[in-house]
């Protein structure tokens, strides 16, 4: 089987510039992934319309928790997420 498509997470920062140089740089991950987290801002998500970004932002927002959640309990990162 192929390795699990990661999310990425982008550095929160104030040049929007450098931010999307960085952004372009991982464009090949991102090919994999409908969206992305920036750190202590949140997440970012696209679609084909406006529906289709809603529920991809939706299943980031869930694999968020869950993994949270996987933390705080300290229970182990089931094999599916490695």
């Amino acid at each position: 089987p192929g390795a699990a498509p990661e999310i990425p997470v982008f550095p929160n920062m104030d040049n929007l510039d450098e931010f999307a140089r960085d952004v372009r740089r991982h464009a090949k991950r991102l090919a994999k992934v409908p969206g992305f987290l920036i750190a202590h801002h949140g997440m970012t998500a696209w679609g084909r319309d406006v529906q289709d970004a809603e529920k991809h932002l939706e299943l980031l927002e869930f694999l968020c928790r869950y993994l949270w959640e996987i933390k705080r309990w300290d229970s182990p990162v089931p094999a599916l997420l490695l």
